[in-house]
């Protein structure tokens, strides 16, 4: 009995658990298209697509119908509705994160809903549930596009993948007033055809089991000369749409008897096929009879002009002082002005990139060619160029030259503008010719349309069009073209993920799917009010009655319009963090909260320190101190360098006595020897090498140097391997050696004592040259000063003043395309005081850079060292014009203005960046960062400012002893990390220390960061090591350098506050790198 007690209710849970797995629901299941009926009208302008599906489960248990399908680009899904107990509702469009929530609800209450959103660009995904067994449900959607226009016809193409066959299918397609029968295109209408009737093209077709896995295409041939017009008129206001292929030649003759030639002459011309583009440059000159040339020489400023006459002089004498030119510079397109050019065309030879600035040439009423030789891909940089101006671009790697040079005796021609007084029309001009162009605007009385054709040199024709208000067409399809043209702009636009707002907002309007818009359909009221989504029309009274009325106008305000204090969450919450951490019993800022009555901000000053006033280092007296430091690994073969020390001391041999000769590594190894003593016999005079006896074979050869000290001191000459002294010269293997330098008796004697009394081989051994990477690392954790600098920055740091220039010159000649040459060397000529030189040189660095934000960001860094912040200022506002919403470089704006002294703008730009509403990826540490520096000027600086403008519950000083940020100009930081005093080390895992101090990245998860800071309150004394890990930075001479910057603020928010910048290269670098000891 007890058994039984036991075996029945075991069975009983068997039972149900055996019931419930049958039972079980299937999610994400691709079912069976049984019936597809699909409903096309289309006119010359627009086409309008419903799909009607039946998706049939031939499972034995419900299930949760999934279908995945694509569009093309253009086509807009703009209603959705799913069949319920035998009736279509109409679906609700909400955003897509609110659609899904809703839908995973229900769908766990086995109630009806149906999904339909966008995965991605043109990618679709519907949801349907339930689905039940051997079961089919039915759902509805529709599509707008515009026609699409392929020179002299519009098309029309809807993809279709569906891998099984299809039990029944309907098409209809209706096509008004086409000017010609429809083509059918390849596809799945390939045996199909169109039927004419009154301005009406239609097409009907049936069939059974068949697989739509081919596009439905077709087309309609357009004729020139002949516009279809959609007038209509509403509330007083008449709107047009206008369809034509324009009767004018895409491209005219033109002949140019004279030409402007603006020669490119910045560093990246050594990377142009020069000798290519000068005989491009003959043969146009022979091939269109040019009888004058004025070549304009231009780099970052225009730097002269030269004339060739034809007629008169060879162009011999144009090629050899153009291949023979000192190419130096940046190039800053934005100087040229085409504007009063009097010549027939312009033909620029550039690679097209502005290393400084991004404004273009000035466009003017003169053809302009663009002509390149380089494999650089920028074909909408060189359209932006040649503008409306009916110029070519030719890149003479792709084009033959003789079709390059007949090329451009034709000139482009376009739409170039309209004439109306009473007409308005919303494209944008010029608009290329060759295709079909669709116009729209609005007509207030009857006017005469003149479209005019040509370009800037010339208008080739115009057409007449009388436009009369009428009610021709419906209003929607005016509504609709609108909408789709929004709909492009912000789907495929610059920046689209910026824009989700204003996708969300034009998706909840216009009702149709993006990527942050869905449609859904719910079964029940209650869970329309319950989740808050738009009812469809069927539901609305019935919401009405039980008090739910739903206002899409309100949510689209909310998008729109965000307060200050939406504005400033992110930066305040940050903030909050940081009140917290100086003080736990300080209140966090609450801009819901009213502020205390304040008489003036708090303002500390730390002990035994008078409070002084903020100003930039260079100055007398100064609170602020500037250093700067440069330390990089890695050297540069150098073919004039001389090593006389053991110290690494060098000199150039013109600055070295007639007693020492020097050898490279290639004169050493004319001859291959086994050794370097053998190698060294017979190529330096003076030297004897004398080989041992039979008796001691295998024994090292000596060597004898002329001058050798009489009284034998030693046994021979010393050897001197990399500023090491070495016991002889075995294992040094001839191969491995740069250059060696012998040093008769006194001259060595000079240099290193008695020990050289018998003369000195000193040697350099070839060492990682910059640009290649190296074959094999050794992880260690070492600090930069240590490491020696580069060959030629030593090599540099060593020359006089008056040998500084040709030492340079001798060097570029091994370094001419090496973008970490030309800024160090910029620097060392400013520390020099050779102001002009260093400014060259950063042209030459910036040039190299392409315009990369790293290059500038480093250029910037450098200008504010040398305390030309007019120009760093520049150089961010630059790269600011291409991301404006770059708010580390705002940052890095704010500062430099901050060094300036220009205080007030300083302020305003750190209050832009904390206010900024569109966010980025990990900015919200900007804004803290921002926040607390803009504080800082406050603190010290408020009797000066009008602050009316920044809420005050900003204004909140943490004083602390010490903060240090560190930045990198370009690439990500690895693992940065602050060494306290008491040896414990504060990273992105550690980030509040037993000390007091605060560290943080700008992410919170990971060791790598583009913005670093640490913060101690009360700082212990001792030093504070900054370290960073490197991996072999700048692996090739083109990339920009990669430069860490380290900014210490000794009493932060006080009154008596200083900063120190240091910039550090990690160039060739590997291991754990200490760059700096902070001393408090």
């Amino acid at each position: 009995m007890r058994m039984q007690k036991i075996f029945l209710p075991l069975l009983f849970v068997m039972a149900f658990v055996t019931k419930a797995s049958t039972q079980q629901r299937l999610f994400d299941q691709p079912v069976q298209l049984k019936t597809c009926n699909i409903t096309i009208d289309a006119n010359p302008f627009i086409a309008t697509t419903v799909v009607e599906m039946e998706f049939y489960n031939p499972k034995e248990q419900e299930v949760e119908a999934r279908q995945t399908f694509s569009l093309n680009r253009g086509q807009v899904i703009t209603g959705f509705e799913l069949e319920l107990n035998g009736k279509y509702r109409e679906g609700s469009i909400e955003e897509r994160w609110k659609a899904r929530q809703a839908y995973s609800a229900v769908v766990g209450k086995r109630i009806d809903p149906a999904l339909l959103q966008m995965n991605g660009q043109n990618y679709y995904s519907l949801n349907i549930y339930p689905v039940a067994a051997h079961s089919s449900r039915k759902v509805k959607f529709t599509i707008v596009q515009m026609m699409q226009a392929e020179e002299m016809k519009l098309s029309y193409s809807l993809p279709l993948n569906f891998n099984s066959a299809t039990e029944n299918f309907n098409l209809r397609i209706n096509v008004s007033k086409p000017a010609s029968i429809p083509n059918i295109n390849k596809g799945l209408l390939s045996e199909q055809y169109f039927d004419m009737g009154n301005e009406m093209a239609s097409l009907n077709w049936s069939a059974t089991g068949i697989i739509l896995n081919k596009p439905i295409s077709f087309s309609i041939g357009q004729f020139s000369n002949q516009p279809q017009f959609c007038i209509n008129k509403r509330g007083g206001i008449t709107n047009f749409l206008m369809r034509y292929y324009p009767d004018a030649p895409r491209f005219s003759v033109t002949r140019a008897k004279t030409i402007n030639v603006y020669w490119d002459v910045s560093l990246s011309g050594l990377e142009r096929n020069l000798s290519r583009e000068l005989e491009f440059l003959e043969k146009y000159i022979a091939v269109n009879e040019v009888k004058k040339v004025n070549i304009v020489l231009f780099n970052h400023q225009v730097q002269g002009t030269i004339v060739y006459n034809a007629d008169k002089e060879r162009f011999s004498y144009i090629r050899n002082f153009l291949l023979g030119y000192k190419y130096n510079g940046a190039t800053e397109l934005g100087n040229l002005n085409f504007s009063n050019v009097l010549a027939d065309a312009v033909l620029l030879f550039s690679d097209g990139v502005n290393s400084i600035g991004n404004d273009l040439p000035k466009l003017g009423a003169v053809q302009v060619n663009f002509i390149t030789s380089t494999y650089r891909h920028a074909d909408q940089r060189y359209r932006n160029i040649v503008g409306n101006t009916g110029g070519f671009i030719i890149n003479l790697n792709y084009t033959p030259m003789d079709a390059a040079a007949k090329r451009i005796d034709s000139a482009e021609n376009f739409l170039l503008r309209y004439n109306a007084g009473n007409i308005f029309i919303n494209e944008s001009f010029p608009m290329p010719l060759g295709r079909n162009i669709l116009l729209s605007g609005t007509i207030s009385k009857p006017d005469n349309l003149e479209l005019v054709y040509g370009n800037n040199a010339s208008v080739l024709k115009a057409e007449n069009y009388f436009l009369s208000p009428s009610d021709a067409c419906g209003e929607d399809l005016y509504k609709k073209i609108s909408m789709l043209k929004t709909y492009d702009s912000l789907m495929y636009g610059y920046h689209t993920y910026y824009n989700w707002r204003k996708i969300i907002e034009f998706g909840l309007t216009e009702k149709v799917v993006t990527p942050q818009t869905s449609y859904l359909v719910l079964e029940r009221i209650e869970d329309y009010i319950r989740y808050k989504i738009a009812p469809p029309k069927e539901l609305e009274q019935q919401c009405a009655e039980m008090n739910y009325v739903y206002r899409s106008e309100y949510k689209i305000k909310e998008l729109n319009e965000f307060t200050e204090q939406e504005k400033l969450q992110t930066a305040i919450s940050v903030y909050n963090n940081r009140i917290n951490w100086w003080g736990k019993d300080q209140p966090p800022i609450d801009l819901n909260k009213p502020l205390p009555v304040q008489s003036s901000i708090d303002v500390v000053s730390a002990p035994g320190l008078p409070a002084t006033s903020f100003a930039q280092g260079r100055e007398t007296g100064n609170a602020v101190t500037v250093g700067y430091g440069y330390k990089s690994g890695g050297a540069s073969e150098l073919k004039e360098v001389v090593v006389t020390s053991a110290f690494g001391i060098r000199r150039t041999a013109r600055s070295s006595s007639a007693s020492v000769q020097n050898l490279s590594g290639e004169q050493l190894n004319t001859i291959r020897q086994i050794d370097v003593n053998n190698a060294l016999a017979g190529k330096v005079a003076g030297v004897q090498v004398r080989s041992q006896s039979a008796a001691k074979l295998g024994a090292e050869t000596v060597i004898r140097i002329r001058g050798e000290n009489s009284l034998g001191v030693g046994n021979g000459a010393l050897y001197v391997l990399d500023g090491t002294i070495m016991p002889n010269g075995t294992g040094i293997n001839p191969d491995d050696i740069e250059d060696i330098s012998v040093l008769q008796g006194p001259a060595a004697a000079a240099l290193f004592g008695p020990d050289g009394a018998n003369g000195a081989i000193v040697i350099t051994t070839k060492k990682a040259k910059k640009g290649y990477p190296r074959q094999s690392y050794v992880w260690s954790e070492y600090k930069l000063s240590s490491m020696p600098d580069e060959d030629y920055v030593r090599t540099m740091r060593q020359a006089s003043d008056y040998e500084l220039w040709d030492v340079y010159v001798d060097l570029e000649k091994e370094n001419r395309m090496n973008v970490g040459f030309y800024f160090e060397m910029a620097d060392i000529f400013f520390g020099r005081d050779k102001k002009d030189k260093a400014h060259e040189l950063m042209y030459n660095a910036i040039e190299l850079c392409q315009g990369s934000s790293q290059g500038l960001r480093l250029a910037a860094f450098l200008y504010e060292k040398w305390g030309c912040f007019d120009k760093a200022i520049a150089v961010y506002k630059g790269l600011l014009k291409t991301g404006d919403n770059n708010l580390l470089l705002k940052r890095d704006l704010a500062l430099a203005y901050f060094q300036d002294k220009q205080y007030a703008e300083a302020v305003r730009t750190y209050y832009s960046v904390v206010t900024a509403s569109e966010e980025q990826y990990n900015t919200y540490r900007v804004k803290e960062h921002a926040l607390a520096e803009m504080n800082a000027i406050i603190a010290m600086h408020r009797g000066d400012l009008d602050i009316s403008y920044i809420n005050p519950h900003l204004l909140r000083m943490l004083p602390v002893d010490l903060r240090i940020t560190i930045e990198s100009n370009g690439a990500y930081l690895s693992n940065p990390s602050i060494t306290e005093p008491a040896g414990e080390i504060c990273r992105y895992n550690n980030q509040y220390s037993r000390q007091g101090g605060r560290f943080m990245n700008s992410d919170y998860y990971w060791s790598n960061s583009n913005l670093v800071e640490y913060a101690v309150k009360n700082a212990r004394t001792g030093q504070y090591r900054v370290k960073v890990d490197a991996y072999d930075n700048n692996h090739y001479a083109a990339d920009p350098p990669t430069f860490v910057r380290v900014i210490s603020f000794r009493n932060f928010q006080k009154e008596n506050m200083t900063m120190e910048v240091k910039l550090f290269d990690l160039d060739n670098q590997y291991g754990v790198v200490e760059l700096d000891a902070v001393r408090w």
